[in-house]
């Protein structure tokens, strides 16, 4: 596991970094990676919004249908006392985006990223 992987004191760094390349998104997108709706505060202090960036990059090259919604100013767990607004401009849209790509009925009101 992850975990087991990086705890470990007796791998060398390189083979950790290996090892940590098989959790990592943006180093195993490919064409059948599923659709995503990325949705990341710019002012995140777990995570960089980068990392979503360079993910929907990623998904952009392998025609991977994604949505990058990034929240100025918003933490990792912006959603958490999100209000009304916030929810309806970037916590709504994501279950929309599942319902298209699940079969269901969506709004259509969607941009989706990808050509």
């Amino acid at each position: 596991s992850w975990l087991m992987t990086t705890q470990d004191p007796n791998l060398p760094t390189e083979q950790i970094v290996e090892l940590l390349r098989e959790f990592s998104a943006t180093e195993n997108v490919d064409d059948k990676f599923p659709p995503t709706y990325l949705a990341h505060g710019t002012k995140d202090r777990a995570v960089t919004f980068e990392q979503s960036v360079q993910l929907a990059d990623q998904m952009k090259q392998h025609n991977v249908p994604y949505i990058l919604d990034l929240i100025p100013g918003a933490d990792h767990i912006f959603d958490y006392n999100c209000s009304t607004t916030c929810w309806q401009e970037h916590v709504l849209p994501a279950f929309d985006f599942a319902q298209r790509f699940m079969g269901g009925k969506s709004s259509g009101n969607m941009k989706l990223n990808y050509e």
